[in-house]
C-alpha cells in the first residue's frame, strides 16, 4: 500500500537487474530509468490505479530505448498518454503490456521489428489507425506469440491477414478485423500455390477488402458469393478451409492444374448454384456425401479430370430447381434457356445462361482414362479422354419402353405385323372376291413381290425355294442389327460406333452440338430413302390388299417380309445416321451401305438364275390346278344340264352323238394337261402361251379348240 509520488529522479541503482513494485497506489510520472538502472531486465510498475487519484501518469521517456537489458515491461493499469516508436529498438524485450492506460495514438510500427517478443498486451487504450502490418512479422516468426490489442475501439478493419492467423491474437475470430472468409481465402490461395497465378492483383494484401481481391465477389454484406479463377494458373491442391465461404453460390476452378482429391468440405456450401472444377488434374474417387446438402446446384462440370468410381446422386429441390428448358437435340443452339443464376449487380457480373444439357458434365463417355469409365447416372452430358462429349439422355425408343434400339426391334416388328393385317382386313372386307387365286391374281402377286427376287419363291410350292427365302430374309435383318447395335448410346462401351459429336470448351460453361449435319443433308437422305425404297413399301402393301382380298396366307406372309425389311431398313439408317454421321456426306455415305443390304435378294435371284435360269424361274409358280379343276367341273355340269335339255326335246336320243360327246370330253381333259405341261416350260413373265403343238393336236383329232 505504497503512496505518494514515484521518485524523480530516481536513486542511481547501477547493478539492479529486477525491480517489482505493482499493485500499489503510486503516482506522478516515470523517472528516467535509463539513468539511474542501466542494467535492469525487468520493470513492473503496473496496476499503480486503484484510486481515483492513483496511476503513473505522462509519458513514456524515449530514453527507455536505452535500456538494451530489459526483457520485461509492465505498465499496465496506469494513466500513461502515449508510447514511443523507440521501444521498438529493446530487441531483448520478450513481453510489453501498457493495457489499460490512456494512449491515444497510432500503433508504433516498430513494435513488430521486436523478434524475441512473446506478449505484446495494448488492450483496453485509445489507440487509433490501423493495426501495423509489421505486427505480421509475429505470425511469421513465433506461432506462440500473444498479441492483445482489444478494447480499443477507434481501431481500423480489417487487421493484418497474416496476424488473423494466429490463435493468439484476440482478433482473430473478430470478423471486422479479422473475417473468416479473407483468412479462408488465404489458406486457398497458399495450397493453390498463389505466387504463381497469373493474376493474383491484392491477393493477401494486409489491409484490402478481400472483396477487392481477383476473382472474388461479395454482396453488400462483403459475404463471399463468388470465386471466378479459371484459368489462372492453379496448381496444388484445394484446400478444405473452402468450407467456410459459406455464402458461396458460384466456384469456377476450371481450366487450372489444381491435383489431389475433391474435398468433402464442398459438400458444405448449401447456397452453391454453379460448380466448375473442369479441366484441372483431379484424381481418386468423388465424396459419398458430396451432393447430400448442395440441392440447389444447376451446374456441375467435372470433366476433364481424372477422377474414378462413381459420381454420387443428388437430389434436387423442386422448388430451386432452375432446369425448366427444352432443348433440341440437333441444333446448335439451346432453345427456351432461362437464366440460372444472376451474379451481383453490384460488380458488373453479366447474366449466365445455361441449358440442360451443360448442367451436369463428368468424364463417364469412352474410352476412359480407366478400365472402367466413370458411372453419373444423374449426368446430363458425358465426356471421353479425348475432350468429345454425348448428351447422357433417354432415346427416343427407350421413352416407348425399349431397354435399347436391338430391343426396339420387336416394336418395329410388331407394329409392321399390326398395320399389315390392318391392310389386309380392310381389303377383305371391302374387295373380298371368292377365295380363289386366278392367274391374273397370281401374276399380280408375283410383280409386287418382284419377279427379280427370291421373295417370289414364297409363292411356289418348292421347300427348297422356302428355305432360300427364310436365309434370305435372316440376312437381311441381321445385318441391320449389327447397325442397329453399333449405334447403341451406351457412353461407357467402347464397341460401339456412336460418335461424339458435342463440345464442352474450357472457354464457357455452355457445352454445344459440332455437327455439321443440315437439313439439307436430311432433305437428301429423305429423297435417297424415298427412291430406293418406295417401291418395295408399296409392293408390300400392294400384296397385302391382294392377301386380303384371296385369303392367301402366302400373300400376306410375302408382303409382310417385304414390308418388314424396307420399313426396317429405314428404321435402322435414321437411327445409325444420328448416332454416327457428322457431315451431309456421311449422311448419304451410310445410307448406301445401309440400302445395299436390302438388294440382297434380287442379288441372290440373279446368281441362281444364272446357274440354272428355268429351276429358278419355277421355284415361285403356285399350282392353279385344282382352281382350273373347278371351273371344269362347273363347265361340265353346264353341259350335262343343256344335253338333258336337249334330251327332253327329242325323245329319240341318237346313241352315236352321245359316244361323240364321251369322246370329245376324254380328247379335252387330255388337251387341258398338255397346256399345263406346258405352261409350266414358260417364264412366269410371258403371257404368250405357244399354241401351235395344241393345234396340230387338235388337226389330228379333227377337233375345235377355243384358247
Amino acid at each position: 500500500q505504497i503512496r505518494g509520488a514515484f521518485p524523480d529522479p530516481f536513486p542511481t541503482l547501477e547493478n539492479m537487474r529486477l525491480f517489482r513494485i505493482s499493485n500499489n497506489n503510486l503516482s506522478g510520472s516515470l523517472p528516467d530509468f535509463a539513468r539511474s538502472t542501466p542494467l535492469i531486465r525487468e520493470l513492473d510498475l503496473s496496476n499503480q490505479r486503484k484510486q481515483e487519484y492513483g496511476g503513473l501518469t505522462g509519458t513514456i521517456s524515449p530514453d527507455f530505448s536505452r535500456l538494451g537489458d530489459l526483457s520485461v515491461l509492465n505498465l499496465a493499469f496506469n494513466k500513461l498518454t502515449s508510447l514511443p516508436s523507440d521501444l521498438g529498438t529493446l530487441q531483448k524485450l520478450q513481453k510489453l503490456d501498457l493495457s489499460s492506460n490512456m494512449l491515444s495514438q497510432t500503433i508504433p510500427s516498430e513494435l513488430g521489428k521486436l523478434d524475441l517478443l512473446e506478449v505484446l498486451n495494448l488492450s483496453s487504450n485509445k489507440l487509433r489507425g490501423r493495426i501495423p502490418s509489421s505486427f505480421n512479422n509475429f505470425a511469421n516468426r513465433r506461432s506462440t506469440s500473444i498479441i492483445y490489442l482489444s478494447g480499443n475501439l477507434d481501431l481500423l478493419n480489417p487487421a493484418p491477414l497474416m496476424l488473423c492467423s494466429m490463435d493468439q491474437f484476440d482478433f482473430a475470430t473478430n470478423e471486422g478485423k479479422c473475417p473468416r472468409e479473407r483468412n479462408a481465402l488465404k489458406e486457398i490461395y497458399q495450397s493453390a500455390n498463389g505466387q504463381e497465378w497469373s493474376k493474383n492483383m491484392l491477393w493477401l494484401h494486409p489491409y484490402e477488402s478481400h472483396c477487392n481481391w481477383h476473382g472474388v465477389y461479395c454482396d453488400k454484406k462483403a459475404k463471399i458469393t463468388g470465386l471466378d479463377l479459371r484459368n489462372n494458373g492453379l496448381s496444388g491442391t484445394l484446400n478444405k478451409e473452402i468450407a467456410n465461404l459459406r455464402n458461396l453460390e458460384v466456384l469456377d476452378l476450371s481450366d487450372n492444374n489444381i491435383q489431389g482429391s475433391v474435398p468433402s468440405e464442398i459438400g458444405n456450401l448449401s447456397e452453391l448454384l454453379r460448380l466448375r472444377l473442369s479441366y484441372n488434374e483431379l484424381t481418386g474417387t468423388m465424396p459419398a456425401n458430396l451432393f447430400k446438402n448442395l440441392s440447389r446446384l444447376t451446374l456441375i462440370q467435372l470433366n476433364g479430370n481424372h477422377i474414378n468410381g462413381t459420381i454420387p446422386m443428388i437430389y434436387w429441390r423442386e422448388e430451386e430447381h432452375y432446369w425448366k428448358g427444352k432443348y433440341d437435340s440437333q441444333s446448335k443452339s439451346i432453345q427456351d434457356s432461362i437464366p440460372t443464376i444472376v451474379w451481383r449487380e453490384e460488380h458488373g457480373i453479366v447474366t449466365d445462361t445455361a441449358d440442360y444439357l451443360s448442367s451436369f458434365v463428368a468424364d463417364c463417355g469412352s474410352p476412359s482414362d480407366f478400365n472402367m469409365s466413370l458411372t453419373c447416372e444423374n449426368c446430363t452430358m458425358c465426356c471421353n479422354n479425348r475432350g468429345d462429349c454425348y448428351p447422357q439422355e433417354e432415346t427416343a425408343v427407350q421413352k416407348l419402353g425399349a431397354e435399347d434400339y436391338s430391343n426396339s426391334t420387336w416394336i418395329v416388328l410388331v407394329s409392321i405385323i399390326a398395320l399389315s393385317y390392318i391392310v389386309a382386313l380392310v381389303s377383305k372386307q371391302l374387295c373380298y372376291i371368292d377365295g380363289s387365286v386366278t392367274e391374273d391374281s397370281y401374276n399380280k402377286a408375283t410383280r409386287a413381290i418382284g419377279d427379280d427376287s427370291v421373295y417370289q419363291f414364297i409363292l411356289g410350292e418348292s421347300k427348297v425355294g422356302w428355305t432360300i427365302v427364310l436365309i434370305t430374309v435372316v440376312v437381311q435383318i441381321v445385318l441391320p442389327v449389327m447397325f442397329l447395335q453399333a449405334a447403341e448410346v451406351e457412353l461407357s462401351e467402347d464397341n460401339v460406333d456412336l460418335v461424339y459429336t458435342w463440345q464442352c470448351p474450357r472457354v464457357t460453361s455452355q457445352c454445344s452440338n459440332t455437327t455439321d449435319v443440315t437439313s439439307f443433308g436430311w432433305v437428301v437422305f429423305s429423297i435417297l430413302i424415298a427412291l430406293k425404297l418406295s417401291k418395295d413399301i408399296m409392293n408390300g402393301f400392294r400384296l397385302t390388299w391382294l392377301s386380303g382380298q384371296h385369303k392367301k396366307i402366302r400373300f400376306f406372309l410375302g408382303a409382310l417380309i417385304l414390308n418388314f425389311v424396307s420399313l426396317f431398313t429405314l428404321y435402322v439408317s435414321i437411327i445409325y445416321n444420328k448416332a454416327i454421321a457428322t457431315s451431309n456426306t456421311e449422311l448419304v455415305i451410310n445410307s448406301i451401305g445401309i440400302l445395299f443390304v436390302t438388294e440382297a435378294d434380287e442379288d441372290l435371284y440373279a446368281i441362281l438364275e444364272r446357274i440354272n435360269s428355268e429351276w429358278a424361274g419355277g421355284m415361285g409358280k403356285m399350282s392353279l390346278k385344282n382352281h382350273d379343276v373347278e371351273r371344269d367341273e362347273d363347265e361340265q355340269d353346264n353341259n350335262n344340264n343343256e344335253n338333258k335339255v336337249k334330251s327332253g326335246d327329242n325323245d329319240e336320243g341318237n346313241d352315236e352323238s352321245q359316244s361323240e360327246a364321251s369322246s370329245l370330253k376324254i380328247e379335252m381333259n387330255e388337251l387341258r394337261q398338255t397346256i399345263d405341261n406346258l405352261r409350266k416350260k414358260v417364264e412366269l413373265n410371258n403371257y404368250t402361251y405357244s399354241v401351235a403343238p395344241v393345234w396340230e393336236m387338235g388337226q389330228q383329232h379333227n377337233t375345235p379348240l377355243a384358247l
